[in-house]
């Protein structure tokens, strides 16, 4: 399956020792082995947001991230066609979309101790208190990167899954994403019918959706409904 091989090629838990200049060395990520086999038409690094200097430089093949224990540690992007829409959430995370052949995914990359990354599928939503985030990511060929449905805790420098399974059938219902968290027990979400869009996907942000809700009081299932103690319809 795509999106397997494409976490496989995922490089996890690179780190080395401490620089005595407190910023990332991207020549320690450029020394790293790279599969030789990956080609790809993008020759430039990836552009990174202003936000991200100081913790994070790029190349060709990596990026080089800053983490909380003075490491540089080491995402590798020589198989992506594209990086878009990098971001942080605080101090301790870092993310971005990626496309590459026949697969997708997001990426989340935690700075804490000596850096760590994941794919989440689709952009993650953290809850109020910061201290978990939810994932959900439905593919029609499952090519996604993460496929399915997550939450993750974040407590202190913990990242850890707490919830993860296959998520909801994704036929007939197409779309599927997270709106919002209600509190930190309660998730929003929503998808749409096919049929009320016949695959006519720029139609979709016009599209009525229909609403299901996810809660620790009903084991985290997802529930067609709006109310988050009984998942009870509109």
């Amino acid at each position: 399956m795509a999106g397997s091989s494409a976490l496989a090629t995922i490089v996890l838990a690179q780190a080395t020792p401490a620089l005595a200049t407190e910023a990332p060395d991207i020549s320690i990520c450029d020394d790293l082995p790279s599969d030789p086999e990956i080609t790809v038409d993008r020759v430039d690094p990836v552009a990174l947001p202003a936000d991200w200097a100081g913790i994070a430089t790029s190349s060709r093949n990596w990026i080089a991230i800053w983490t909380e224990h003075s490491r540089t540690y080491c995402v590798e992007t020589a198989w992506m066609f594209e990086a878009t829409n990098l971001e942080r959430f605080g101090e301790r995370f870092l993310g971005f979309n990626w496309i590459g052949l026949e697969a997708f995914g997001y990426v989340l990359i935690d700075r804490a101790r000596q850096g760590r990354e994941i794919d989440t599928g689709s952009r993650p939503l953290f809850s109020p208190d910061g201290s978990k985030f939810a994932t959900l990511q439905r593919s029609d060929a499952n090519y996604g990167g993460f496929e399915g449905f997550a939450i993750w805790q974040t407590y202190g420098n913990m990242l850890e899954p707490y919830i993860v399974n296959a998520g909801p059938p994704l036929y007939p219902m197409y779309d599927w994403r997270i709106d919002r968290w209600e509190g930190e027990q309660c998730l929003h979400i929503s998808a749409v019918p096919y049929d009320r869009f016949e695959g006519k996907w720029e139609s979709l942000p016009e599209v009525t959706r229909d609403h299901y809700v996810s809660s620790a009081s009903n084991d985290w299932r997802i529930l067609e409904g709006v109310e988050c103690e009984t998942g009870n319809r509109p």
